[in-house]
């Protein structure tokens, strides 16, 4: 909840900026001899009342010096009286909130626990309070927190299903990306066939394509090659396993930072834990080929999955110092996708097309990761960042497993299919 209650501590401290500025605006106005302090007054209170945002949950509160209320957003009935209303502990609630306004000349924030409207149970209500001291009122506004933890519930389911959906997305465009470039090689090979029974005079089409399959295009022998690959399920999910592996590398990479602050690290301790990190992924990939040969291609994709879903669960739960050596998964994710997918492409592309089918595989990884890290971005902005932490992991779930509930079997190491 931290991340939703300081994003509301804020929204309060907006609108009481707001309606600071307003009655600073009507002061000058007097000052400038436009308008009396009454009539300034006056219409502070005509428009002050109706000042609120989140639907009515969010209303102005003023009070005198002496705590009788100039403006009451939710029971102008109270407007001129001094209530002297206790919270469920006994605290004053207008003394409570004019010392908050007192505590700095920007303002100062204050909770207490008070009944709702037309209900007995104390709920705890945070207020964001500042002193006008020209008219020595003290300007407020107040959020119960369970509709903030409502809020914020509602915004993570919100964006968990967007995240889940754009994993999805992100997949299936990956999946449309490589079928595209796949079946232009295929058209290729029909090309091919012709030339191999001796149709020479028509130019091979296809050359002015400004991407790697124009390039391709340049050599027919290349294309009879690619034909065979574009036939095989194999290649695209590799690209698309590349894919995924990138993405959720990189949530692990731009979130650390942010991550590690917030469990109290040392800054100067960060490069300790990225150090550790690299030294992880050099041990792991030092051992992917055995990881490769004992578990196979579905196995080896499970143990990526469960350790990036895990790690980012983890962090979203982590509190202390204690949680820093979960970043380390993050080495042994990129210690294993990173050899492996080149691997398993290796086996499944002939030696002329591999550089370029690796390039291609970059290109659809790299198109992933640019929508993921801009939703990690606004994730962290809008629920914070344990909840967008736990929305990935919950993604790296789903998609994860769908890669390997779809693994294939690959050649064994000193075959290549189209070979």
């Amino acid at each position: 909840m931290g991340g939703g209650l300081t994003g509301c501590v804020q929204l309060m401290r907006t609108a009481v900026e707001l309606l600071y500025n307003y009655a600073q605006s009507l002061q000058d106005e007097v000052t400038a001899g436009k308008l009396t302090q009454a009539e300034a007054k006056s219409l502070f209170h005509q428009r002050g009342r109706r000042m609120s945002f989140n639907g009515g949950q969010g209303y102005p509160v003023v009070y005198n010096q002496d705590t009788s209320l100039v403006v009451n957003g939710a029971n102008q009935q109270l407007e001129g009286k001094i209530t002297g209303t206790k919270d469920s502990n006994g605290v004053l609630i207008a003394d409570a909130i004019l010392k908050a306004a007192d505590q700095a000349a920007p303002g100062g924030v204050t909770s207490y626990l008070y009944p709702r409207p037309g209900q007995t149970e104390p709920v705890r209500k945070t207020v964001f309070a500042r002193k006008f001291a020209p008219w020595n009122a003290t300007i407020s506004y107040g959020l119960y927190v369970d509709d903030i933890d409502a809020d914020v519930r509602a915004l993570t389911l919100e964006l968990a299903a967007i995240g889940v959906g754009l994993m999805l997305l992100m997949a299936t465009l990956s999946w449309l990306i490589a079928r595209d470039v796949l079946g232009a090689l295929d058209r290729q090979k029909n090309r091919m066939q012709q030339i191999s029974e001796g149709a020479i005079d028509k130019p091979v089409e296809e050359t002015d394509r400004g991407d790697e399959i124009g390039r391709m295009a340049e050599t027919l022998e290349v294309f009879r090659q690619t034909a065979l690959t574009a036939r095989t399920p194999q290649l695209v999910w590799s690209i698309a396993l590349a894919a995924f592996a990138v993405a959720t590398s990189h949530v692990y990479y731009y979130l650390q930072q942010p991550y590690l602050r917030a469990l109290g690290v040392p800054l100067g301790a960060f490069g300790v834990v990225f150090a550790a990190t690299k030294v992880v992924t050099a041990i792991v990939a030092s051992r992917a080929a055995q990881v490769d040969a004992a578990l196979g291609a579905r196995g080896a994709t499970s143990v990526m999955t469960v350790v990036g879903a895990v790690g980012l669960a983890a962090m979203s739960v982590a509190s202390g110092i204690a949680g820093a050596p979960i970043v380390l998964l993050r080495g042994i994710l990129d210690g294993l996708w990173m050899p492996l997918t080149n691997v398993w492409v290796n086996r499944l592309v002939p030696s002329d097309l591999r550089a370029t089918l690796l390039s291609l595989q970059s290109l659809v990884a790299r198109l992933t990761l640019a929508a993921v890290i801009a939703l990690a971005g606004v994730g962290t902005d809008r629920i914070g960042l344990k909840a967008t932490l736990a929305t990935f992991a919950l993604a790296a779930i789903v998609v994860g497993f769908g890669l390997v509930a779809s693994s294939p079997r690959l050649p064994a190491r000193s075959r290549v299919i189209a070979e």
